[in-house]
């Protein structure tokens, strides 16, 4: 490191004192001197950077548990985020996932002032656990999948519920549409129903929020599970085929939000996520 401390000396003329005592240093403030050589010697230390991961890389990678603990706590990609490849520079979305998928990367949250979302790529290693690889490739691939489904709009969009309501790309039109898919036997898919119901009485007075569910039961199973379990979305048969196939659903519950346009601008699995792009949308 250049030593800096010997030209900041010179300016006051003490190098010329200590090398040649016939020449009388200049007069100066004693202070004066001291407060310079201190940013002088403080600028020729070492500086730490500090940490700019939420969590230690080491640490986390050192399992699959600790990893999954890591991720499920820390990194939600339904949330709006802005990504980073692992030298810090910002990317979109897509390339980001697509990377997630390769398996050569995982997702560390960053540490931001504001508490913002931030995700940035970190190479795993060759050594790294083959379980933690393969999971970020299914990370990977899914939030790819949903990430290509914003934009778009629900191919068939023409439905009937069990009470005969017809809800299609036409009568819908200027509304957001939430959209939940599921079916009687997804535990998940029921436990979080109380708390639908609870969004939907919220939204009770906006006729310009509309709430539907799609399950692939039949009418019949449908009806019976309705008898003993209260869900205030519109509940719409349809067939498996057409919920994982042309929706590309892989996991239940899925949460679809639909724009005014009728597009699509969010897909989740997690209920809190839908609220929270529910009321995202809503602000805009």
């Amino acid at each position: 490191m250049t030593d800096r401390r010997a030209p900041i000396i010179s300016i006051f003329g003490l190098q010329d004192c200590l090398l040649c005592k016939k020449k009388k240093p200049m007069k100066f403030n004693s202070l004066l001197i001291y407060l310079m050589l201190t940013i002088a010697l403080s600028s020729c230390s070492p500086t730490s950077t500090p940490e700019p991961f939420n969590a230690k890389p080491e640490v986390v990678l050192k399992n699959f548990k600790a990893w999954w603990e890591y991720h499920s706590q820390n990194i939600n990609l339904s949330k709006n985020y802005t990504a980073l490849d692992a030298s810090s520079k910002v990317i979109n979305h897509e390339l980001f996932l697509q990377m997630l998928a390769t398996g050569n990367y995982v997702a560390f949250r960053l540490n931001t002032p504001d508490l913002s979302y931030q995700y940035k790529l970190y190479e795993l290693s060759p050594k790294a656990d083959n379980e933690i690889r393969t999971q970020a490739i299914q990370f990977g691939e899914a939030g790819y999948r949903k990430f290509k489904m914003e934009g778009t709009r629900l191919p068939d969009f023409n439905f009937t519920d069990l009470n005969g309501n017809v809800y299609n790309k036409e009568n819908t039109k200027g509304k957001i549409v939430v959209v939940k898919c599921w079916f009687v036997n997804c535990q998940k898919c029921v436990e979080e129903m109380p708390a639908l119901n609870e969004l939907v009485k919220e939204f009770s007075n906006r006729p310009d929020v509309v709430f539907i569910s799609l399950a692939f039961d039949s009418k019949e199973k449908l009806k019976k599970f309705l008898t003993n379990t209260t869900f205030d979305y519109a509940v719409i048969p349809v067939s498996q085929n057409y919920l994982e196939e042309k929706l590309k659903v892989t996991e239940y519950p899925t949460h679809f939000i639909l724009n005014r346009k009728g597009r699509v601008t969010k897909v989740v699995t997690d209920y809190h996520d839908m609220i929270y792009a529910l009321k995202y949308q809503l602000s805009e």
